[in-house]
């Protein structure tokens, strides 16, 4: 019930256990998926509608970004917010980089490419986290493919590293920010 949310997310933020923040996680997001979020909660990035990108009408160069892997303790959706939110902010300011829909089909990217005759690329990103001496390091592998195609053309590995512990998701959140925003500029620089 929604009434148990408050309870649910202070307990979530207090507990050492990682499986029980996992399991704690799930049940909010079961609550909220049937109940709708509750109207204290802070907008979600779910909002973001990356499957209909702006239209970038100097654009170059066709971006898409496959589905996100990663190893935290942490829900697909969640993870992949953070890292598509980076990016797209980051590509927001380049007019020369068309996004692609977030879940285009293969016959919809080569529709795209061609009929804009842009270059495609598409970035494979894997989120990988590490906590040790009360040290977190977030490291976002990158391999950048052409698109539709999806032949490899190189990889980025920007990593940042802060006082924390795993499983701190503001922290967490900073991290993988700086990380994306630093691979988009990687991308936007070495790969024309």
């Amino acid at each position: 019930r929604r009434s148990a949310l408050d309870c649910l997310r202070a307990r979530k933020d207090q507990d050492t256990s990682t499986a029980v923040k996992l399991q704690i996680s799930r049940a909010i997001e079961a609550i909220e998926a049937k109940e709708g979020p509750s109207p204290s909660s802070p907008p979600s990035p779910d909002t973001i509608d990356f499957d209909s990108p702006k239209t970038v009408p100097t654009a170059k160069y066709y971006v898409h970004i496959a589905r996100i892997t990663h190893n935290l303790q942490r829900t697909q959706s969640e993870v992949e917010n953070v890292v598509l939110t980076a990016i797209a902010q980051k590509f927001d300011s380049s007019p020369s980089h068309q996004l692609a829909p977030f879940n285009e089909t293969l016959d919809q990217a080569k529709t795209a490419v061609s009929r804009r005759k842009l270059k495609g690329y598409e970035l494979s990103v894997t989120v990988e986290e590490t906590a040790q001496d009360g040290n977190l390091r977030v490291r976002l592998k990158v391999a950048v493919l052409s698109y539709p195609g999806k032949a490899i053309q190189g990889e980025l590995g920007p990593g940042a590293s802060t006082s924390g512990s795993a499983g701190d998701k503001s922290t967490e959140d900073t991290l993988i920010t700086m990380c994306a925003e630093k691979a988009v500029e990687q991308f936007t620089q070495n790969f024309k």
